[in-house]
Order: C-alpha cells, then sequence, then structure tokens
C-alpha cells in the first residue's frame, strides 16, 4: 500500500489526514511542536510519528519515519521555512519522493517548482480567498474556482430572485441550475421548462460574472470621532478664543485711545503680537499707559502664538500619524471591509481588488509582515482592534458593502461578525472559521451563511495529489452532500462518454479558448486542454429517486 508522510500543524494537514485515511491511505504524521495538531486526536488510522521537529535535525527524525519508504510527502504547516526545510531534507533521503508543499509566497512557489520537478507548490490562502471574496460580492456564494479564463461559482438562489418559477432564466453559457430543494425532494438538472415551486432553494453554477452585486449601502450616522484627543481640542480652542480676545480688546483700546481707524488698529495689533512690526506704527510718543499696553500685549503676544503654532504643528503631525495608520474615517463608500491583514486576509484583499472592489483592511498589529505589502498594493489599512466600535468606523462600516472576517481564533472571529452587526443591522459578513464542524453550525446557530473553513475548501484538492482523486470540493446543501469533480478530456471524447465513466453529471465545461460553458452538448467533442466539471451525489437514496435529466 503507497505510504504518505503528512508534516503539519493546522486544520488543512488534518482534513488532508482525514481523507487519505478515509481513501485507505497508510499515513504517518509529524506534527509541529505546540501546534493545534499536535493536540488534535487524529483520525483513524493515521500514524503519530513525533511532535518534535526542531531545525537541524529534519535528517534524524526523517529516518525515523522510514522516508525510503514514502511515497508522497505533505509539508503543509503554516510555516514556509519549516516546509521548505523538511521538504530538502527529505529529497536528499529519497530522491523518488513527490512532494506537495504549501507556500504562501506564490513567485518563490513557482520557482521552487522550476528547481524541484518532483514537488508541487500549492498555497492554501490563494485557493481559498476567490470563494472569500466572491462570498463579500454577492449573497448564496457556496463554493469559487479559478478555472481557465473565468471562475466558476456555486451559489444558492431561490425562484423570487428573478420572478420566475422555471430553470430557464437562470440558463446561459455562463449559468445553469444544479440542484433544485423542495421539502424533502432533490431534482438534479431540472430541463430549462422545469417548474420551481414558490419555496424552492437552488444551486445555481456559473461564473463570477454572472453574480447578483449586494445592494449599496444604506446612510446612515456612524462617523468615526477625530483623532485628536479631546484635551488637545479644548486648548486649541482655548488659545483661538484668548487670542481673539486679546486682539478685540488691544485694538478697541488703540482705535479709541490714540485716535486710529479701525482696520489700523487691528493692523497694528497684529503687528505687535507677531513680532513683525514694520516701523509704520509706534508707540514711540504715546503716553505711558499705551506703552505698558503695548509691552503687556508683545509678552502675552509671544506667548500666545507659540503655544498657537505648537498646537497646530501637533495637530497636524497626530492627522498625518492617524492617517498613515489608518486611524481616520476613510473617504471610501460602496466597499468591503477586511478584518485581519494574515495569510488569508491578504489573498482576500488581493482578490477583491484584482475584481475592481474597493477594499479597507483592518489589523491590530503595527508589526504585521503583511503590512507594507498591503500599502504596496495601495490598499488602506487601519491598525486597531477591529472589536472596538472606533476601529469599524475608521474603517467607514457606515458605508461598508460587506464585511469579511479572517482573523484568529474562531471565538475572536465570531465577536467580530456579530459586534459588527450589531452597529449595522443586515450588514453581509463573510466569515472564516478553522473548524469546519463550527463552521457549520455558527452558520445555523447566528444566521452567517457565509461562514468558510478555509482547510474545508482546499483539503481535497492538496489530498488528490497522493490518491489521484479528481475530486475538488464537498459541498453540505440542505442537509444534503455532494461531490464536486474536475476531470481532465482527451482530444475527441465525447462529453456524455466521460460522464458515464465517472458516474456524473456536466456541470460546465471549459473550451479551447479557456472560457467556461454551461451549454455544451453532452456529444459535442472537445479539445484535449479543454477539463470537465462533474458533480457526482453521496449515497443517498433520496437523490437517486428524484433525479431529473434533460
Amino acid at each position: 500500500m503507497p505510504h504518505v508522510l503528512v508534516y503539519g500543524s493546522d486544520h488543512l494537514a488534518f482534513r488532508i489526514i482525514e481523507q487519505l485515511c478515509a481513501e485507505g491511505r497508510s499515513v504517518s504524521v509529524i506534527a509541529s511542536p505546540g501546534s493545534w495538531l499536535a493536540r488534535a486526536d487524529l483520525p483513524q488510522g493515521a500514524r503519530a510519528v513525533t511532535v518534535a521537529c526542531e531545525q537541524g535535525a529534519e535528517a534524524a527524525l526523517l529516518q525515523a519515519t522510514h522516508i525510503e519508504e514514502v511515497e508522497t510527502l505533505f509539508a503543509v504547516t503554516d510555516r514556509d521555512e519549516a516546509n521548505l526545510g523538511l521538504t530538502l531534507a527529505a529529497l536528499e533521503l529519497n530522491s523518488h519522493l513527490r512532494v506537495v508543499l504549501r507556500q504562501f509566497n506564490v513567485r518563490l512557489g513557482r520557482l521552487l517548482e522550476e528547481y524541484l520537478p518532483r514537488c508541487e507548490v500549492m498555497s492554501m490562502s490563494t485557493l481559498a480567498a476567490p470563494t472569500f471574496a466572491l462570498a463579500a460580492r454577492a449573497p448564496g456564494v457556496r463554493f469559487a474556482h479559478e478555472l481557465g479564463c473565468d471562475i466558476f461559482v456555486l451559489r444558492e438562489a431561490n425562484a423570487k430572485e428573478r420572478q420566475t418559477i422555471d430553470a430557464s432564466s437562470f440558463a446561459s453559457a455562463k449559468s445553469r441550475v444544479v440542484l433544485a430543494v423542495e421539502g424533502e425532494t432533490l431534482h438534479w438538472f431540472p430541463p430549462l421548462d422545469f417548474e420551481f415551486g414558490a419555496d424552492a432553494k437552488l444551486l445555481v453554477a456559473s461564473t463570477e460574472r454572472e453574480l447578483p452585486a449586494y445592494p449599496p449601502p444604506a446612510q446612515n450616522a456612524l462617523a468615526a470621532k477625530s483623532p485628536l484627543s479631546w484635551r488637545t481640542q479644548r486648548i486649541l480652542f482655548a488659545v483661538i478664543a484668548y487670542l481673539l480676545f486679546v486682539v478685540i480688546c488691544a485694538s478697541v483700546y488703540f482705535r479709541f485711545r490714540l485716535g486710529m481707524s479701525a482696520l489700523d488698529a487691528v493692523y497694528f495689533v497684529i503687528t505687535t503680537i507677531t513680532s513683525v512690526g514694520f516701523g509704520d506704527f509706534s508707540l514711540r510718543e504715546a503716553d505711558a499707559l499705551s506703552k505698558v499696553v503695548g509691552i503687556l500685549l508683545m509678552i502675552s503676544g509671544v506667548g500666545i502664538t507659540a503655544v498657537f503654532f505648537a498646537l497646530i504643528t501637533n495637530s497636524l503631525v497626530a492627522r498625518q500619524q492617524a492617517f498613515e495608520q489608518g486611524q481616520v474615517r476613510q473617504r471610501i463608500s460602496d466597499h468591503t471591509i477586511v478584518c485581519g491583514l494574515g495569510v488569508v486576509g491578504l489573498r482576500v484583499a488581493q482578490k477583491l481588488q484584482e475584481q475592481g472592489e474597493r477594499v479597507v483592511c483592518v489589523e491590530k498589529r503595527e508589526d504585521n509582515r503583511f503590512l507594507a505589502e498591503a500599502r504596496r498594493l495601495r490598499i488602506p489599512v487601519v491598525i486597531g482592534d477591529a472589536l472596538q466600535e472606533q476601529t469599524l468606523r475608521y474603517a467607514n462600516i457606515a458605508q461598508a458593502r460587506s464585511l469579511v472576517v479572517c482573523s484568529n481564533p474562531d471565538n475572536l472571529n465570531l465577536e467580530i461578525a456579530l459586534n459588527a452587526r450589531s452597529l449595522r443591522e443586515g450588514l453581509p459578513v463573510v466569515l472564516r472559521m478553522f473548524d469546519p464542524d463550527l463552521a457549520r453550525r455558527v452558520a445555523h446557530h447566528f444566521k452567517l451563511d457565509a461562514t468558510f473553513s478555509s482547510a474545508a475548501l482546499v483539503a481535497a484538492r492538496f489530498a488528490a495529489h497522493a490518491t489521484g482523486s479528481t475530486r475538488l470540493f464537498n459541498l453540505q446543501f440542505h442537509d444534503h452532500s455532494f461531490d464536486v469533480h474536475q476531470v481532465s478530456v482527451t482530444a475527441g471524447e465525447e462529453i456524455a462518454g466521460v460522464c458515464k465513466r465517472h458516474d456524473g453529471e456536466q456541470v460546465a465545461a471549459v473550451d479551447a479558448q479557456g472560457r467556461l460553458r454551461f451549454d455544451v452538448e453532452t456529444r459535442e467533442p472537445f479539445q484535449q486542454t479543454s477539463m470537465l466539471i462533474l458533480s457526482q451525489t453521496t449515497q443517498d437514496s433520496t437523490v437517486s429517486k428524484n433525479r431529473v435529466t434533460n
């Protein structure tokens, strides 16, 4: 039996192990010390070799796992350097080893694949980002996968969305209804004239361009406060008021005492206070009282102007620092707020930006390693705690179209999401949960339907490199489950034959130009570069009894 070695730290490794064991693979596990995986109960059939992998001791550890007998190595911890170090040590001991290497740095990943031909480099955040980004743009998104020149999307809809009772309004070259759920009855791939009930729940496959957008946010009064402290503002207002008082009183005195015009008196007082007298007015011939008033005016003027300009300078510097840290209300609207500038958060923000959406990121730590990259991409970043109302006001939650929460841990993400909902009722929220089971329960109990586990979204694609599986994703839809597969089509092969061979139904195909099509005839031959998306139901008698085909 082919043996697999998994070096991991988090839920991604656990889900990969789970799938490998389910398919009957022999799995050994090296858990990164102190990680979540080191404390987790491994799936039945997996064998924990050790939970210690210190730098410089990789060779001894790998020899203890009998690396020479391993067919595939998964180096999928959340630390790029640790994954690469173990991979290179393993390849020195087993040159025929096949490696699946997790790396956040996509550019480095491409270079590694050039130098290590038996190494497949993958990024969990890059694979999961399309689902999070599109869920922030449109309601009902359940899964998204980049394929060819398009993004393949599965989303939930209902018949009322387009005021229709049949499948024809969803059917085009870029969209089709995959499944209709009416009570306990499932209808797979209904024909165009199939009529839906009023309470039907539809699963629609489409490209990203066919998605309905969230409505623009309504106007409301959630405004951010000034970055200046109230103490500084009070002092500044007091100095300005005192300066005006001195100017007015001194101008009135000199106008009547020395017989000046009102304008000349004000001019004389201002030049005296600012110590820039030009010699056109002088108190040399004035009486003693006027000279005393002039002396007091010059002394107080020096103090007042020094304090005034110091406060002005301080306010400008404070505002500039606040602007650089995003601690002023962002002058942006109809945007998406991404909370948590981690490996997933940055990729989601990048994906939204690539799709032409406006984005504001919120990050608690000023020393975050991805902060410079976000600013290089000209993505506004607010430095602050997303649990604080003022931080969300800085991100202009009042005018945001949606919110993506992908910080950690899970309970913090949930608290941020619920807090934001309390500030903006009805705000669309996309929530990242590490634990897939918790994600499902949170979506059900808190009505946060767009709740995803990054590990659950991408684990099948990682595991496929060891098992040869074509499965992309397993989707739970109204208490029913089905798999989505991606299958290669050889030159000239008919789609009907491919569907029969894989016991599935055709959802969409990529044509020779790299475009997704949903209206391909089952007997249409395809080019060698084309791919076919299939949907296979799990063991479910209700599904098989109520399958509707064209």
